[in-house]
């Protein structure tokens, strides 16, 4: 598109934890491939994203924009994709206000947090300790996740699919969406919705339970298969 421009990043400086203020960009997370970090972003020129890391956390941010600039927001969004070398991170804060974010293969020794205003949640092979996403509107898709302690999804509008997900404590709260995907089919479930149809597979008697998913929500269905 006219008046965009891509700039491609390399990152050589140590860090375990990112930090990403992504505004309302379409942001990515992607394995790198080799031992590098890069950061490859498309935007206009009048509205820059910056780097750096600071005491062992890499930090992505605009930067600073006149208040007019605020006046033509969504109208010429960014894209930040970056490439995440095979590393153990203590963890990954992702903050987004309209947007798309998407992660992809990232492994976490701690949190994976994800916070947005409006837009699509993915996430794919992410392993973590804990993953947690707040939001007020936007679908939310996991798929092949591994959480070693909880996956806490919030969202006030908004589907939610979850899918292949290996995790000892499952919570979603949703005001309207459905929620839906496949899980072990140990998993237990327990559903509270005011309006709306509920079909979930029932743990067998006497089989190892392997997961507690607990869904909340106002007005939609809720279908695991």
């Amino acid at each position: 598109m006219a008046g965009y421009v891509t700039y491609t990043y390399e990152i050589k400086d140590a860090y375990k934890e990112i930090r990403l203020f992504a505004g309302d960009a379409k942001v990515s997370f992607e394995p790198s491939g080799d031992n590098e970090t890069k950061l490859v972003v498309r935007q206009k020129k009048r509205r820059p994203y910056e780097f750096f890391v600071r005491d062992g956390v890499l930090i992505v941010c605009p930067i600073k924009r006149k208040w007019y600039h605020l006046l033509k927001i969504g109208m010429d969004r960014a894209e930040l994709r970056l490439f995440v070398p095979e590393q153990a991170l203590e963890k990954i804060s992702v903050k987004a206000g309209v947007g798309r974010v998407e992660l992809g293969s990232i492994v976490c020794l701690g949190t994976v947090d994800v916070e947005m205003s409006m837009g699509k949640l993915f996430a794919r092979s992410v392993a973590c300790k804990s993953f947690t996403s707040v939001g007020n509107a936007g679908s939310v898709s996991l798929e092949q996740c591994t959480a070693t302690e909880s996956i806490s999804i919030k969202r006030n509008t908004g589907s939610v699919l979850l899918r292949d997900c290996s995790v000892p404590e499952i919570s979603v709260q949703t005001n309207t969406g459905r929620v839906s995907g496949r899980l072990s089919p140990n998993t237990v479930f327990v559903v509270r919705t005011n309006t709306g149809k509920i079909e979930v597979p029932k743990a067998a008697m006497g089989e190892v339970v392997c997961g507690r998913c607990q869904i909340k929500t106002n007005t939609g269905s809720v279908r695991f298969e």
